[in-house]
């Protein structure tokens, strides 16, 4: 272990040392709902999204294991990663958001539910290989230490990365004994994420609402790919709001902001990975 492994790895103890001393020893705990399939207990992480919720099989994001939500920017995936942080914050549980695109937004995740003093965000300052690699390392400590639900941002490209093969298996391997459920948003992922993954979900937007001609949300299409726990190939239509005070324009090529104007946003912990 090099230097900079054994302070990246003091600063998040420290982190989750201090969730533990204001909220108490159980708030590094998962939060979610149990299912029984064929005769074994399944435990779930609720996005409070009846229609994804009820796709999986299991009630929501399962506990222990590797989900993936992929789709193109503006298609959703944001909503659902930030209700599933909110669902799991407000049950109880210390949640943390693996932020690789540097958009994490307290404002919308605040609006969303999600509560900002159990929320941890780690950022890495760039998007290479290495800083990829550290940021991983980083992610996996975190679900080591029992972090009650972790989301990663993977922006383009970041879900092909050659780092999955081992950290795919190394991350699903740690939610396993921590009972930590993981939801990744991505474009595309690659073979070892997928393999690695128990839960493969596919949103397209279908259009976007309008009100009185600003966006107010998305109509998507949301189909399961892959599904250890419940029936593979199920899908559904549904729509997603947007909190009000979000401005969206469009970008080149068909890409989505959502500038958030607020003079005083949620303060947000957010270390560097």
């Amino acid at each position: 272990m090099d230097g900079s492994t054994s302070l990246r790895e003091e600063a998040l103890r420290s982190a989750v040392g201090r969730i533990q001393t204001r909220f108490g020893t159980a708030s590094l705990r998962p939060a979610g709902t149990r299912v029984e399939i064929a005769g074994e207990v399944v435990e779930a992480c609720p996005t409070g999204i009846a229609e994804i919720d009820g796709l999986t099989g299991v009630g929501g994001i399962p506990m222990g294991r590797l989900s993936l939500c992929l789709g193109a920017a503006g298609t959703g995936k944001m909503l659902v990663g930030y209700r599933f942080l909110a669902q799991a914050s407000q049950s109880g549980a210390a949640v943390a958001m693996l932020d690789l695109r540097g958009h994490a937004d307290p404002w919308l995740m605040a609006r969303l539910g999600a509560r900002l003093d159990r929320t941890l965000v780690l950022r890495p300052p760039g998007s290479t290989e290495v800083e990829l690699k550290t940021a991983l390392e980083s992610a996996l400590g975190l679900v080591r230490a029992g972090v009650g639900a972790l989301l990663a941002d993977l922006g383009p490209g970041a879900g092909q990365s050659r780092l999955w093969d081992p950290f795919a298996a190394a991350l699903s391997a740690a939610c396993a004994k921590t009972a930590t459920p993981l939801l990744l948003l991505g474009e595309v992922a690659g073979e070892p994420l997928r393999y690695a993954a128990s839960l493969v979900l596919r949103l397209q937007r279908q259009e976007w609402l309008l009100r009185h001609g600003d966006i107010d949300g998305v109509r998507l299409a949301a189909a399961v790919e892959k599904n250890k726990l419940g029936m593979p190939g199920r899908g559904a239509e549904l729509c997603l709001a947007y909190p009000r005070g979000t401005f969206i324009s469009p970008l080149p090529l068909g890409e989505l902001a959502a500038q958030i104007v607020e003079d005083t946003p949620p303060r947000l912990r957010v270390v560097r990975a």
